[in-house]
């Protein structure tokens, strides 16, 4: 499924139902278009896996500045309206 952050109602479309996804993979909207950021959500034991094969682009200083940043405004954002 492929929606924006909080444009059905909620934070996330997956919150309308009673599922709890193994991986989110948010992208594009999470930094309002100011600087490229993503993230994939997960819980613990799929992170584990991934982290045992991971590489590529995780960890960069600034984007992981900038996307802590974001997340911390979306989560306070959340908080304020439910």
């Amino acid at each position: 499924m492929q929606t924006g952050l909080a444009r059905t109602g909620r934070m996330l479309a997956v919150h309308h139902e009673a599922v709890k996804p193994d991986i989110l993979i948010l992208g594009k909207a999470l930094s309002g278009g100011m600087y490229p950021v993503s993230a994939v959500l997960a819980d613990d034991e799929v992170r584990a896996r991934a982290r045992a094969a991971s590489g590529g682009f995780s960890g960069e200083p600034v984007c992981t500045g900038f996307g802590n940043l974001c997340a911390s405004a979306w989560l306070s954002h959340a908080r304020v309206c439910g």
